[in-house]
């Protein structure tokens, strides 16, 4: 299919730009057999996993059908893969610190394969000694054109066997009732013969169990090797109703909505719920929340466990903001619907009030009208609503502080930050939120307790924070300040090794 930058979709069969002048992505399903005529100058960008194979990286680097005439291509990888290819270097002597060299990442896919092709040998074994097994012969065979095959169903001849690490040869040998090579004239003989040349140096997982039993004992192990992350028990909370929805649009700052709405700092809510992120200075980003937000289940004590996902935002003059839940942002909404009805509710309303869609503010996309520096400032996905009657639709406004923006987004769990550019992110906004290196490490955990710890890896956030803690480092910012104003140290040997 084709998508046009504002998200419309064509088939390719009839997509109003050629693959040569698009920007093309092939997954790994249309890696293989997939033929499209791109630029003869086409530079393409090929992505390796720890598990690649030759097979498969030749396939992917084999669309570009010109290399050898103009077209070029990229090879990139995560940190922990390259950690891989460089460890299996045959030559020792090159530093682990060197650059990775396209033969370098040959002999890495070439491992893999024989690391596959030997890790099948044993079930290419299975499978030949059974048909040796069940062949017909002239003193097996019936008259119905079968043969007898015993049938061992007892529990005691299935999952009795011990499970012990050999060769696949060694393994095909000791199938053998004497113990030793298979017999001559058989099947056997001629997987035996292989595996003495291919299977020698193959250590495999064997034991007396059948192939069924094998499928069920290999996915007990899987099981046990995951993580399995159980939430206490706990009751949804119901969201109570404001006194007046208008209330929000008619106050100046979030503390003077009436206290039923259970307005209280963001900073006060984590430091009360969640422990180990005191060290964020919440506070800098002005950034409010409400009982509805906050609250999410009756028993008090599991609120860590479940974190509200925000996406509804006020703000207002004064540089404040106001976290939403859904439920109160659809009643928020609706004033827009009727803000050109109620006259007596207009003259209540303060002007600079906006109510943002956090997703919008984080990656802003092209408003109609607006520049591409007012989608950047948050300007063209802010709504503020008007003071007085008014003509036309609501008026766009100012959207929250920066500031604001990357508080909110963290505490989403967010990692990626495509509103602002890379300096900008790191000084002058996570300088002021993460003021130590206890503060940075902070923001991984919070990643973890939102659901997402596989966002943090070659984030924007985990590049900003790497910067950060290499600049504490330097500095020797030793101290993380806390809240009642006492100071507790933190050797920094430790913090650039921890992982919270």
């Amino acid at each position: 299919m084709f998508c046009n930058p504002q998200r419309r979709i064509w088939p390719l069969t009839s997509s109003p730009v050629p693959a040569r002048e698009a920007f093309v992505y092939f997954d790994e399903l249309h890696c293989r057999g997939a033929d499209l005529k791109l630029h003869p100058q086409a530079k393409a960008l090929v992505t390796l996993s720890a598990q690649l194979e030759k097979d498969a990286l030749m396939q992917a680097m084999g669309r570009m059908r010109g290399l050898h005439f103009g077209q070029s291509l990229e090879l990139t990888a995560l940190p922990s893969v390259q950690a891989l290819i460089t460890q299996g270097r045959p030559d020792i002597t090159v530093p682990p610190d060197a650059d990775v060299l396209p033969q370098d990442v040959l002999n890495f896919v070439l491992s893999n394969s024989v690391k596959s092709v030997g890790s099948s040998l044993q079930q290419w074994a299975l499978q030949g000694c059974h048909f040796d097994k069940t062949c017909l012969t002239q003193t097996e065979a019936t008259r119905s054109g079968q043969c007898r095959v015993k049938d061992e169903v007892g529990l005691s001849a299935i999952y009795e066997g011990a499970t012990r690490i050999t060769t696949v040869l060694d393994a095909h040998n000791s199938r053998n009732p004497s113990g030793g090579p298979p017999p001559p004239g058989t099947v056997s003989k001629g997987i035996g013969s292989h595996l003495s040349r291919f299977g020698r140096d193959v250590t495999v997982a064997t034991s007396g169990l059948d192939e069924e039993c094998e499928r069920e004992f290999e996915h007990e192990q899987e099981e046990e090797l995951e993580q399995e992350v159980q939430y206490p028990r706990a009751t949804p909370r119901e969201e109570t109703d404001w006194p007046d929805w208008n209330i929000a649009f008619c106050v100046g700052r979030p503390q003077e909505l009436p206290r039923s709405v259970g307005v209280q700092p963001l900073s006060m809510f984590l430091r009360q719920t969640v422990p180990g992120l005191e060290a964020i200075q919440w506070d800098q980003g002005r950034v409010f929340i409400t009982a509805n937000c906050s609250n999410t289940v009756n028993e008090g004590q599991f609120l860590a466990s479940y974190l509200r996902p925000v996406d509804w935002m006020l703000s207002y003059p004064t540089g404040e903001c106001l976290l939403l839940s859904d439920r109160e942002a659809d009643h928020v909404l609706r004033l827009f619907a009727r803000s050109h009805c109620d006259s007596a509710e207009k003259e209540r309303r303060l002007p600079g009030v906006a109510l943002s869609q956090l997703a919008l503010l984080v990656c802003p996309l092209p408003y109609p009208g607006s520049t591409p520096d007012d989608a950047l400032a948050g300007r063209s996905h802010s709504l503020l609503l008007p003071p007085v009657p008014a003509p036309g639709p609501a008026t766009l406004c100012p959207g929250p502080p920066g500031l604001a923006i990357a508080t909110a987004h963290i505490f989403n769990g967010g990692t990626v930050f495509p509103c602002f550019p890379f300096e900008t992110l790191v000084e002058d906004l996570l300088s002021t939120l993460l003021p130590d290196a206890t503060a940075a490490n902070a923001v991984k955990k919070l990643c973890s307790i939102r659901g997402f710890p596989e966002r943090w890896p070659e984030s924007d956030l985990e590049r900003a924070c790497d910067v950060l803690l290499q600049r504490f480092h330097d500095s020797g910012r030793t101290t993380t300040p806390v809240i009642d104003g006492s100071e507790v140290p933190v050797p920094v040997e430790d913090e650039l090794d921890s992982d919270d």
